[in-house]
């Protein structure tokens, strides 16, 4: 991953953090509710920024270009319930508010919104930042119920039920995600993948196909599909076609790439038998 992806994902994921400690925070009485709702709206923007910058940026630095040449709620079955966000999208990913005030520097933390110690005191060390892989789901379903635009937040909640195979939660949150943001490659080859898992393969590559329409470059659609196409279809040939041109590709990050990798592996493997 490039410096600048790096340091957005970290910018998203402490704003995520700082959300799920701003709602513990306000329930316990420790702040008051206006200073909450200042902080919120903060907390929101910061995430919405990052999570806008890093749908754009590339996965990796562009090579410097030589001299001559300038460089450029309710329970349902999984599958019905993405079928019926995917038919109701008609909003577009909305942005929050652009008004971000970094926390200072060397200040103390109350409540989340950093103060600026008395001049002459000696300032106290700030808290260590909490990293969002710490954060419970019951607190994430907490923020999300209070600030249900954060679809950074609900994207990984989705994703975490999935690798626990509670599949009805993360239908739930896919569902609500398209249809705040029915486009969005990665929320569309996330709710995908929730289809293959769930067993409906054919609908999972139709969505994806249709995904490809939208986003035909998306490496999250590309390496959906060639994931479901080796293990749901048992077409390696196909995958590795798809496999190929990810492997091409000079903006894949290192750590997809090293996924891809893998996966060319047992795909030529299970091409040769």
């Amino acid at each position: 991953m490039s410096a600048g992806r790096e340091l957005l994902a970290q910018q998203r994921d402490q704003a995520l953090a700082d959300l799920v400690d701003l709602e513990r925070q306000l329930a316990e009485g420790e702040i008051p509710d206006e200073a909450a709702t200042r902080l919120r709206r903060r907390y929101e923007a910061t995430a919405a920024r990052a999570i806008e910058a890093l749908d754009v940026q590339p996965d990796e630095e562009p090579a410097a270009a030589p001299p001559s040449r300038p460089a450029r709620r309710a329970r349902a079955r999984p599958a019905a319930y993405l079928v019926a966000g995917a038919t109701v999208m008609v909003a577009a990913l909305v942005l929050l508010p652009q008004y971000v005030a970094e926390r200072p520097d060397g200040g103390a933390v109350t409540g989340n919104e950093a103060v600026q110690p008395p001049v002459g005191a000696s300032a106290s060390p700030a808290p260590p930042r909490r990293d969002l892989s710490t954060v419970t789901a019951a607190e994430m379903e907490r923020v999300l119920a209070a600030n249900p635009e954060v679809l950074g937040m609900r994207l990984a909640l989705a994703e975490r039920y999935v690798e626990q195979a509670q599949y009805d939660k993360a239908a739930e949150h896919y569902g609500l995600a398209l249809e705040q943001a029915p486009n969005n490659p990665t929320v569309r080859a996330g709710a995908a993948w929730l289809l293959f898992k769930t067993g409906d393969t054919d609908a999972a590559l139709r969505f994806l196909d249709e995904t490809l329409n939208i986003a035909p470059a998306s490496p999250d659609v590309l390496w959906s599909k060639a994931r479901i196409l080796l293990d749901g279809r048992r077409d390696p040939r196909g995958a590795l076609d798809i496999l190929q041109r990810l492997a091409a590709r000079s903006d894949l990050s290192p750590e997809r790439r090293a996924e891809v990798d893998q996966l060319t592996a047992r795909a030529q493997e299970a091409a040769s038998r």
